[in-house]
């Protein structure tokens, strides 16, 4: 039998040694200056490392630069292998370099409002990763390593430029919440059924034609979220989604609506606020089956005066900070609002002169999609202002009231 040469063990030996005291032996001292690097790099001289920073076991596990021009991710940014939270919130950073790959204790990155226009292949490294906050950057592509993040619950791209879903990220079968408004996306890969935990899908604002079948898999789905794309017909399967309770399909390409539908029975109402929106299709009453016709009638009570059968054309809305969404429709006398998130509303109508008339929602909501009717009281025709206020964001538009 062959006898190894210890001049061969040795190193062997030293290298994985090396390797573990690099990895389990680096001391606050270490991430202290892998901070300091970072700082530094962006001109933040005067800026203290604890103040950025908090630490768990005597190691950095959280670094938080927020509202500021950080701009670069230096490499040093690797060096914290116990990071668990990154969170550089609106600090026009431009690029996530191949070193964070390295972060594998990184379960919360909030990179919200940046300049990003790519994402690193080594992205798929962080298999501890829960939360990915990516809204309001620029970029293009999602590589397909996204689907080895296979502890990933939420992941957040409103906003971007990304023109296609890589099917891999349908790996990630512990996401639950997967936020895609307001990009160029076509189509929807029909691996998205895997997604067997997605709780909430957003894919508002983009210009998707087609609905797979697949869609009819993801048993656990609440809210579903396709308005403002170019969808002309939806799948029979959807019929199969018994679970669904917010269902939005404004401002489509729909004629008709298929019978398995009807099987929608949990759609979510509350205090006459309905989860489900046809408006700003293209769907003739002909075409449907009055089963169909009846449940359009319960869950959207106001879809037949929104359609436009002749022309087709879609509803324009204004679009809010956040993707929240403001319209007003004159021949039905509606206000329709669309939540991105959970937040307290107000939404009060003021008379041309700036008197208060009443307060149309004064709570707690939701997000969704929300139709709001004007009050049943004795104003005169002439011109009005609704003031919705958020807590994070207020903004009045002005109305036309005609009888």
């Amino acid at each position: 039998m062959q006898r190894l040469s210890s001049n061969k063990i040795v190193p062997g030996i030293l290298s994985v040694l090396v390797s573990i005291v690099l990895t389990y032996c680096q001391t606050y001292s270490d991430d202290s200056l892998a901070v300091r690097a970072i700082l530094d790099a962006n001109g933040f001289y005067n800026l203290a490392v604890e103040s950025v920073t908090f630490t768990k076991e005597d190691r950095i596990s959280s670094l938080s630069i927020r509202s500021v021009e950080v701009q670069v991710l230096p490499p040093e940014i690797g060096k914290l292998t116990r990071l668990e939270k990154l969170d550089l919130y609106s600090s026009k950073v431009k690029e996530l370099p191949a070193e964070i790959g390295a972060c594998t204790s990184l379960v919360d990155i909030n990179l919200y409002a940046n300049e990003l226009t790519e994402l690193p292949v080594s992205i798929g490294n962080l298999t501890r990763l829960k939360k990915l906050m990516l809204d309001g950057n620029k970029i293009t592509d999602i590589p397909s390593t996204i689907g080895n993040c296979h502890s990933l619950e939420m992941l957040n791209l409103r906003s971007n430029c990304v023109a296609e879903i890589p099917g891999e990220l349908a790996d990630c079968v512990t996401l639950k919440e997967l936020y895609l408004s307001h990009n160029t996306i076509r189509e929807i890969p029909v691996e998205i059924g895997r997604l067997s935990n997605l709780y909430s899908l957003w894919l508002d604002y983009n210009t998707i034609q087609v609905i797979p079948g697949s869609i009819e898999e993801l048993s656990k789905l609440f809210i579903l979220v396709l308005s403002n794309n170019e969808i002309d017909e939806l799948p029979e399967e959807i019929g199969n989604m018994p679970d669904l309770g917010q269902l939005f399909l404004r401002a489509n390409n729909l004629t008709t609506l298929p019978e398995g539908i009807t099987n929608l029975t949990n759609i979510y109402i509350y205090k006459g606020y309905y989860h489900c929106c046809l408006n700003g299709n293209k769907i003739d009453p002909k075409n449907l089956t009055p089963e169909v016709k009846a449940w359009a009638d319960k869950y959207d009570p106001d879809w037949l005066g929104s359609q436009d059968i002749q022309t087709g054309k879609t509803i324009q809305n204004t679009v809010l900070p956040g993707s929240i969404t403001l319209h007003y429709r004159s021949s039905n006398k509606l206000l329709y609002l669309t939540l991105p998130a959970s937040s307290h509303v107000k939404l009060d109508l003021f008379s041309g002169n700036g008197r208060l008339i009443t307060s149309l929602i004064n709570g707690w909501c939701a997000p969704g999609e929300f139709t709001v009717s004007m009050p049943q009281m004795d104003i005169a025709d002439g011109i009005y202002f609704v003031k919705l206020s958020t807590g994070r964001y207020n903004y009045s538009k002005k109305i036309v009231l005609v009888k």
